[in-house]
């Protein structure tokens, strides 16, 4: 005995109706796989719900009833940040990748994946890459590939640009390739047992003769203090070199970190002087001279000759407490030899007589050839 209901009257039947056509039901619940006894298409109606399913299929005793109806828990359309809803055509949805991006289907699951090459939009108006609070902000590359980081503008106008959490620029990266510190000191320590820690700087170019390599320290102003640079072993003696701004701007050469203190040499760009400041000039190496230029009338050094035991010697350079040392380097066919004596006019000219020992009287016939060398005392 079955009951047909086509929602209004009810009809009773014994045994199988063979012509029974699929049903309406309506109930305040949803079916289940016991409902089984209704014929193959029959729709099922939870007003309780306003959820709509159809049979479709009975098999070893237990139901299968498909839901059709739009509720709140079924997915009918996928929303994305722009463009409006996602709607199914024909039963199908597609969900595809973007720039740099690939959605692979397998089964039940998508999978979206970065293309192996990317390139990225050159126009940015937020981080593209960013670590949390003391992480770390990891760029690494594949084996034998290079971690490439590229500014868009070649003309220039772009800045790889460092900063902290307080957004404080640290230091700027321009697209000519200069790299600015802004802030703290740049530091370069670590240990390189049996092998060098390099600071290098170098211009590669051989095609051009002003291609120059220079590594500069400047200060702001002559009201500043100084620029210069160390030398220290841990323990040991220190050095600095630089220019002493409270010295005359001159280069000085120190046994002591701080430039100005304990000076050894000086260099001073006014005058051309080379002072040593402590200890002596040493030539310590076997078989090496101390050079000078000699012959003009500004240098210190030369050679003349005796013409009736005497001879004015023109130089300009020549001052009233200079020491005049003069030696014979050759009698010349002199009948008579006399002890030098050398009189001076200052910045004009010096004079180197013989005298005669016995009345200081000039020995005339002295012509030899002398030589001679100027100190000026400090």
């Amino acid at each position: 005995m079955g009951i047909e209901n086509d929602g209004k009257n009810p009809q009773g039947y014994m045994g199988i109706n063979p012509t029974k056509r699929p049903e309406t039901i309506r109930a305040r619940r949803s079916p289940g796989t016991s409902d089984r006894r209704f014929k193959i298409g029959s729709c099922w109606i939870n007003e309780a719900t306003n959820q709509i399913y159809f049979l479709s299929s009975v098999a070893a005793n237990s139901a299968t009833w498909a839901l059709t109806s739009t509720t709140a828990s079924d997915i009918d359309t996928l929303t994305g940040d722009s463009g409006g809803a996602l709607t199914p055509t024909a039963g199908n949805m597609n969900v595809l990748g973007g720039t740099n991006i690939t959605v692979a289907g397998a089964g039940s699951t998508l999978t979206a994946n970065m293309d192996a090459a990317i390139t990225l939009a050159t126009s940015v108006t937020s981080p593209l890459f960013t670590s949390g609070a003391g992480a770390d902000l990891d760029l690494t590359a594949a084996a034998g590939q290079d971690a490439v980081l590229k500014l868009g503008d070649d003309a220039g106008a772009n800045f790889l640009n460092v900063t902290d959490v307080s957004d404080v620029s640290l230091a700027v990266l321009d697209s000519n390739g200069a790299f600015t510190l802004l802030q703290g000191d740049f530091v370069e320590s670590r240990s390189s047992a049996s092998g060098e820690v390099l600071a290098q700087v170098t211009n590669s170019d051989n095609t051009a003769a002003d291609s120059d390599a220079f590594f500069e320290v400047a200060v702001g102003g002559t009201s500043s203090g100084n620029p210069g640079i160390r030398f220290q072993i841990s323990g040991g003696q220190n050095y600095s070199m630089g220019i002493d701004n409270a010295d005359s701007d001159k280069l000085v050469i120190c046994a002591d970190n701080d430039l100005g203190t304990d000076v050894l040499m000086k260099f001073d760009e006014t005058t051309k002087d080379v002072e040593i400041a402590q200890g002596n000039l040493v030539i310590g190496a076997v078989a090496k001279q101390l050079q000078m230029n000699g012959g003009a009338v500004t240098d210190f050094i030369g050679q003349s000759t005796l013409t009736a035991g005497t001879v004015t010697v023109l130089n300009t350079n020549i001052a009233s407490g200079d020491r005049v040392f003069v030696t014979r380097s050759d009698v010349n066919g002199s009948t008579a030899l006399g002890v030098f004596d050398v009189s001076i006019t200052p910045a004009t000219s010096f004079v180197i007589d013989a005298r005669n020992p016995a009345d200081a009287t000039v020995q005339t016939n002295d012509i030899s050839i002398v030589d001679w060398f100027i100190v000026r005392q400090n």
